[in-house]
């Protein structure tokens, strides 16, 4: 893959652009916020309790570690960057607990979970602690936002996420595929929302050794690609999942003679069930799996109506359309437990059809859709929580043929989507930027992904006005 320069997110190149617009935009945020940064916190802390005075940072200070950990280090690293460009003040880090800010591991931490910590600051230090690395990463990512060039205001918090999967979802399959580079900054920034796992969309955009005619040259991912990203996001405690389409919207491969025989319709978008498409799918999973160290495998599986038509029909006639299709769910979920990873498949036909839900095998996950600003959305949530299924709640961006996101239906459908899945039992919420027509820029999505952050995170719904407040200040400083 080729690589280009920084993008729009790289604060150096901020910074580059203009002294006297980094200058001003530091005085307009320090007007606004006189105190400290506590009200630009993105996501809110579960509890946080601002107090006078601040933690001054002066050249030399040092940021200790206790572990032994290269991911504690790693966070210090951060840190210390960050310190750097507020301030242009530098510290050292060291090992021990003796330092102006001290990152701790600390078991009695665990009672608020893998990803919660503790945080206090005041005039005489900092001290960060959790009973996990990703903890700790989280704390830091708190603790960066707070720092400013006169100092870091006093505060004593502690936070722990009210989901446990909070996420992106980005479609990789049209207009231009990004860079590493262009991904790494992607997946760093969502990290720095405390956003955990990130979806790579596939329809044609990986190269498989098995399906060498289905990827573009030099237009698709490949194993040595993922192989960097995996190890770029394990740092930022994200987890890459693969969403490799097995059901529809697969126009760019059965457009091809070789795999005309899967297709429902000549030409069509969605495949017809059966042995050889279980094979399709079975070669793509192959070397998926090994890849992705997650727990999950997404196989897609939404808007998949033309299964109904061509092909497909003689065995409706004599299964049945909701037999034909629950049994190629289940298929999909026997694929990726081959390898212990569970799939997760979109959950619109079954939206469609509610009594299939419970028809489905325990152990598959459901990502349900639903991008409309609505008042209640039980349809989508209820016959998965019924059923006992895993449950990922997925709003989106509403980026998609257009090229900035319509944010008066995309924030209400956030807010609303997940504290409704959040209350009736959903682990996950993913916000879905979709690039239909490949003319919807990604990074103009920021805004709605950062909604996605504080929605999954806190306990309370998104406050559209705190979001607001917020946003320059934890994406750009």
């Amino acid at each position: 893959m080729t690589r280009h320069g920084a993008g729009p997110f790289d604060r150096s190149a901020v910074a580059a652009r203009g002294a006297r617009a980094a200058l001003a935009v530091l005085v307009a945020s320090v007007a606004a916020y006189p105190a400290f940064g506590a009200a630009r916190l993105l996501p809110e802390p579960r509890r946080f309790v601002p107090s006078e005075g601040r933690l001054v940072l002066r050249e030399g200070d040092r940021i200790a570690v206790t572990s032994g950990d290269d991911a504690d280090r790693f966070a210090a690293e951060l840190l210390r960057d960050e310190i750097r460009r507020a301030g242009s003040v530098n510290a050292a880090i060291v090992s021990g607990s003796s330092g102006a800010i001290v990152l701790s591991r600390d078991p009695k931490a665990a009672e608020l979970g893998e990803e919660g910590y503790r945080l206090t600051v005041d005039p005489r230090g900092a001290r960060a602690t959790a009973s996990t690395a990703a903890g700790l990463y989280y704390a830091v990512q708190t603790l960066r936002q707070l720092v400013e060039p006169q100092g870091i205001g006093a505060i004593t918090v502690e936070d722990a996420p009210a989901l446990r999967w909070r996420g992106v979802h980005d479609d990789l399959s049209r207009g231009p595929l990004p860079t590493l580079e262009t991904l790494e900054r992607r997946i760093r920034t969502a990290a720095e929302l405390k956003l955990n796992v990130y979806f790579l969309y596939f329809e044609t955009s990986f190269t498989y050794r098995a399906q060498p005619l289905m990827a573009p040259p030099g237009g698709a991912l490949d194993s040595s690609d993922v192989a960097e990203l995996v190890h770029f996001a394990s740092g930022h405690h994200v987890v890459l999942v693969p969403e490799q389409q097995t059901t529809a919207h697969l126009e760019g491969v059965l457009r091809l003679e070789r795999y005309q025989r899967l297709a429902a319709v000549r030409h069509g978008s969605s495949i017809t069930p059966g042995n050889e498409t279980d094979a399709f799918v079975a070669s793509m999973v192959d070397e998926l799996a090994p890849l992705f160290p997650g727990p999950w495998l997404h196989l897609g599986g939404d808007e998949a109506a033309p299964m109904r038509k061509g092909g497909s029909r003689a065995q409706q006639a004599a299964v049945g359309h909701d037999s034909l299709f629950v049994g190629h769910l289940r298929r999909l979920a026997a694929q990726a437990r081959r390898y212990g990873k569970r799939t997760i498949v979109w959950g619109d036909a079954v939206v469609e059809h509610p009594g299939w839900a419970s028809r489905l095998p325990a152990d598959l996950a459901i990502a349900s859709w639903c991008y409309d600003a609505l008042d209640d959305y039980s349809r989508w949530i209820h016959p998965f929580t019924a059923a006992k299924l895993e449950l990922f709640v997925c709003p989106g961006a509403l980026n998609w043929n257009r090229v900035f996101p319509d944010l008066d239906v995309a924030l209400p459908n956030i807010r609303d989507f997940v504290s409704q899945g959040r209350l009736s039992g959903a682990t996950g919420a993913v916000t879905c930027v979709w690039a239909d027509n490949g003319d919807a820029p990604f990074d103009l999505c920021w805004y709605a992904l950062a909604a996605g952050a504080p929605a999954a995170w806190q306990s309370a719904p998104l406050d559209t006005t705190r979001l607001h407040d917020a946003f320059d200040w934890a994406l750009l400083r």
